[in-house]
């Protein structure tokens, strides 16, 4: 999906030459993160067994996990969710020291953004509009129970699950059978919340959902074992 003007090619994603691209256009809102829930609620019904979701610079990544990895990010996020004991694999787990997989939920659940405007923006003049960044539902905590399903914020509940997987980055993978766990009407509530603009901070909120949506709850012993850290 393009929402930027450019067309993807295997150039830009090199390391997964050899696919098949079909481009859709569609407005430049709610970036990478409102085009894989919008993928999950049109493909609910007719999901493949594996996905990998990347996002567009997800390019220069790719180069660095090559280089450190000496394999294609196509070989390497195939291994690690065949290899995966939940159907999840973040991209950058393994790659990049800061991209911890697991966090307290209770502080995850606190997480606000002010701003976000980086340099790589792809559209500077949205980024500079700073105004309408926050979001109404905030904390992230506050965000999910507005937008999710009661059975959904069990799977988040930070009392039942202290601890949760993160992923940062933006690109991952993961089986067709866990995003079926989450209902398709919440796939559909996340989309719609990311409409609001380009450059908002719901965008932050969902992509540090994904992995705890997309995989089981972690399990006491194995927080305990990584020794969660606060969300970033």
């Amino acid at each position: 999906v393009s929402k930027c003007g450019s067309t993807p090619n295997t150039t830009s994603l090199s390391g997964l030459a050899g696919l098949v691209i079909n481009v859709t256009t569609r407005r430049n809102v709610g970036r990478n993160d409102e085009t894989f829930a919008r993928f999950l609620v049109e493909r609910y019904e007719t999901l493949p067994t594996s996905l990998f979701f990347l996002k567009c610079s997800t390019g220069q990544q790719i180069k660095e996990l090559q280089s450190k990895l000496h394999i294609s990010v196509g070989h390497w996020l195939a291994n690690s969710l065949a290899t995966s004991s939940v159907g999840f694999a973040c991209h950058l787990f393994g790659s990049i020291e800061s991209a911890g997989l697991y966090h307290v939920a209770k502080k995850a659940d606190g997480f606000m953004f002010s701003k976000y405007l980086r340099a790589h923006e792809q559209n500077p003049a949205a980024a500079k509009a700073l105004g309408n960044f926050k979001a109404t539902w905030r904390p992230l905590r506050n965000f999910t129970r507005h937008f999710l399903s009661p059975n959904t914020l069990q799977h988040l509940d930070a009392v039942q699950h202290p601890v949760r997987r993160v992923c940062y980055g933006g690109s991952f993978a993961t089986s067709g059978r866990n995003v079926l766990r989450i209902p398709r009407g919440d796939w559909s509530a996340l989309s719609t919340a990311l409409l609001r603009g380009d450059n908002i901070e719901e965008g932050h909120y969902v992509e540090r959902l994904w992995a705890a949506l997309l995989s089981p709850p972690v399990d006491a012993s194995t927080g305990a074992a990584y020794g969660a850290p606060g969300v970033m």
